[in-house]
C-alpha cells in the first residue's frame, strides 16, 4: 500500500475491497491487521482512484458489519474522516462514501449527534 506506483496502490485497495466485502470474520481480519487507519487516510490523501477504493472498502465494512465493527470505526475517527472528504474540491467516491455515512448513522443516534457536532451536518447541506 506504500508503493510509489498509483496502479500497484489501487490494486491493494481494492483487494481490501474485496475482503471487506465478505463475511464479517473477513472484516474483523481487516481491522484486525490495523488497516483501518491506513484506508482512512488514503481516502483524504490518495488520488481519485485510489482514494474511491480505499472509500469502497469501508463502505463495505459499514454494510456488512457488526455493531461493534461499526463502533470501532467511530472510534477510529472516520465521520471526521467523511466531513473532510465532503470539503475536498474532488467528489471521486462520493457515493460510496455517502451510502457509508448513511450506515453508520442510522446505526445510532449518538453518531448522528456526533456528525452533527463536528459541523458534517451543515457541511452536508451545503454539498449535496
Amino acid at each position: 500500500m506504500k508503493n510509489p506506483r498509483n496502479a500497484i496502490r489501487k490494486g491493494a485497495y481494492s483487494v481490501v475491497s474485496i475482503i471487506t466485502a465478505g463475511n464479517k470474520t473477513q472484516i474483523q481480519s481487516v481491522i484486525d491487521e490495523d488497516l483501518v487507519p491506513t484506508l482512512m487516510l488514503m481516502v483524504l490523501k490518495e488520488s481519485p482512484d485510489v482514494s474511491t477504493e480505499a472509500i469502497l472498502a469501508i463502505a463495505n465494512i459499514t454494510a456488512g458489519g457488526t455493531k461493534e465493527q461499526i463502533e470501532y470505526l467511530v472510534s477510529k475517527g472516520v465521520l471526521n474522516m467523511f466531513k473532510d472528504f465532503l470539503q475536498k474540491k474532488n467528489k471521486a467516491g462520493i457515493k460510496p462514501l455517502l451510502k457509508a455515512l448513511q450506515n453508520i448513522l442510522s446505526t445510532d443516534d449518538l453518531y448522528v449527534k456526533s456528525f452533527e457536532q463536528i459541523g458534517g451536518k451543515k457541511i452536508l447541506s451545503q454539498e449535496i
